[in-house]
């Protein structure tokens, strides 16, 4: 497992604040990264309930996506945790 800073494209253009925003959403996720490598899945695993206008959803959907954006944006090298948010997909 290997990560490295967060590193924004956009701040060679000047975005600031919004960069800024991104890194601390993205950052934000290290908790649950760590919980899942702690054992602790429940926050991304797949949680099936009815939607009154969709059908079935997923209440984890949007979690798993927020992870993967972290493990990509912090450089993480983790396969392990990868393959563990495609298998619930």
């Amino acid at each position: 497992m290997k990560k490295k800073a967060f590193v924004c494209s956009y701040d060679n253009y000047g975005c600031g604040t919004m960069c800024e925003r991104l890194r601390t959403k993205i950052e934000e996720q290290q908790a649950v990264y760590q919980a899942l490598k702690g054992g602790d899945s429940g926050t991304v695993c797949y949680k099936e309930f009815q939607n009154g206008e969709w059908g079935t959803d997923d209440e984890n959907y949007t979690n798993r996506l927020r992870l993967a954006y972290y493990l990509l944006y912090c450089h993480i090298e983790d396969e392990e945790a990868v393959a563990f948010l495609f298998g619930e997909e």
